[in-house]
């Protein structure tokens, strides 16, 4: 497995500490994987551990649970939890049109899918998986993590509301903050070229 995309790699440590607040990684920590990227170590270090030891360093403090990009596991969740917050709204909607002007004759919004349905779905999207024993264990992974059940096997998040968690980070997700952060990054990784400091973004 890789060190991105492998199921130990367990992203829902940052939805118990975090739930509601901002998620993944911070301008300087990226900033931070920007460098580590670019310098490749020998030692067989993760480069979240590499950034662990660096923020321990710096600022006294260990990184984020899970900051390094692109875990798909990660996307896949908060694409379910768009998906489950437009099965409520499209049901919430045709119910409250009901109510305003009664018409039997309009054509209900399908019902909500299940965690399983919306886990299956992700995991073609995400990982389009051909192999059915792989797939099979994606699905659960990802229904398992959407509802809490992964974590709570783990003596983790009781009293957390995962699948509100990842509903409020796909509709909260602030892009243009995100744009603006990227655009900043990438100017700081370009003044650190000219001083002859490499990065990798």
């Amino acid at each position: 497995m890789s060190e991105q995309n492998g199921p130990d790699n367990i992203f829902d440590d940052a939805v118990v500490a975090n739930a509601g607040q901002a998620f993944g990684a911070s301008p300087f920590e990226r900033l931070l994987l920007a460098i580590i990227s670019a310098h490749p170590d020998q030692s067989g270090k993760t480069s979240k551990q590499r950034l662990d030891a660096a923020m321990k360093m710096l600022v006294g403090e260990r990184a984020t649970p899970h900051p390094e990009p692109g875990n798909r596991d990660d996307r896949a969740l908060i694409w379910m939890g768009s998906e489950r917050h437009i099965d409520k709204a499209n049901r919430d909607m045709y119910a409250l049109n009901l109510r305003i002007k009664p018409d039997r004759t309009a054509t209900p919004p399908r019902k909500p899918r299940s965690d399983l349905a919306l886990a299956e779905e992700a995991a073609d999207l995400f990982f389009g998986q051909e192999n059915a024993e792989a797939r099979h264990a994606i699905v659960n992974r990802l229904r398992e993590k959407f509802s809490g059940s992964y974590a709570r096997k783990q003596g983790k998040g009781h009293g957390v509301d995962f699948e509100a968690t990842y509903i409020y980070r796909a509709v909260e997700h602030d892009y243009v903050q995100e744009s603006l952060e990227a655009e900043t990054l990438k100017r700081v990784c370009d003044a650190l070229a000219e001083w002859g400091v490499a990065t990798k973004l």
